[in-house]
């Protein structure tokens, strides 16, 4: 501040939207943060109402079941308190061997998505997804598997997808990132 001259405060105030339309590009900037009022949305020429339903923020994630696989604790703890604040159900394991031995031993509904460290002593996580690939009972093996690795080239990330994952997120993680994936 300045005397005299005032000051400016910006304010961010949580909000939920309903936005009854299918325009893409309006729903990016939505969930990318650039459309910051109702008057923003009313402009774009979008129906606008509020969402009186319970408050859930920061829960984005809830009821869903997450396994995570790795072998450094400190990387699994991360991610498991990201995604527990998120409001996730989440197993952990810190190798490959355990975690398949856990899907084989559950229920069809214990886990809905696998994050999957690629480099691991002992098994790794492209011998690990390719197990769980091959289990005899489909819902299983098509569990949804996203690598979390260092590596980042786009060679790295097309090895992740060879071997069965679906999807790749690099390490260190982004917050919101990995709740979107």
């Amino acid at each position: 501040s300045d005397m005299g001259l005032g000051t400016e405060f910006t304010i961010t105030i949580p909000m939920k939207y309903i936005i009854k339309n299918t325009n893409t590009k309006l729903r990016e900037n939505v969930l990318n943060g650039n459309i910051h009022s109702k008057e923003n949305i009313q402009d774009s020429g979008v129906s606008y109402q509020e969402d009186d339903s319970e408050d859930t923020t920061g829960r984005i994630l809830s009821s869903i079941r997450i396994m995570v696989v790795d072998d450094n604790e400190y990387n699994r703890d991360i991610a498991t308190e990201i995604l527990r604040e998120s409001g996730a159900d989440v197993t952990e394991y810190s190798n490959g061997l355990d975690a398949i031995e856990y899907i084989k031993s559950a229920t069809e509904d214990a886990v809905d998505i696998v994050l999957m460290d690629v480099r691991m002593p002992g098994m790794d996580g492209f011998e690990t997804t390719k197990i769980i690939r091959s289990l005899d009972n489909t819902k299983k093996a098509g569990i949804p598997i996203v690598a979390m690795t260092a590596n980042a080239f786009s060679s790295d990330v097309q090895a992740c997808l060879d071997a069965g994952m679906n999807a790749h997120l690099s390490k260190p993680l982004e917050i919101e990132l990995l709740k979107q994936t």
